[in-house]
């Protein structure tokens, strides 16, 4: 589905968001792993489409 790196972070949701403020954007990519395949699940739920699902993970991300 969506791109993935195989190394698993072991740094809390909060110590990733408070790198990522530092402007460590290698936190990004942690967060990306953790929760791209849920938010595209919910996408999913609401809006019914894949593509359109993707699109708006990528841009939640991107935003």
């Amino acid at each position: 589905m969506f791109l993935r790196r195989k190394a698993i972070a072991t740094r809390s949701d909060e110590e990733l968001v408070g790198l990522l403020r530092e402007g460590h954007l290698s936190a990004m990519a942690d967060l990306w792993d953790r929760y791209a395949e849920l938010l595209y699940g919910v996408g999913m739920k609401y809006l019914k489409d894949p593509e359109h699902s993707k699109d708006e993970v990528v841009e939640l991300f991107a935003g």
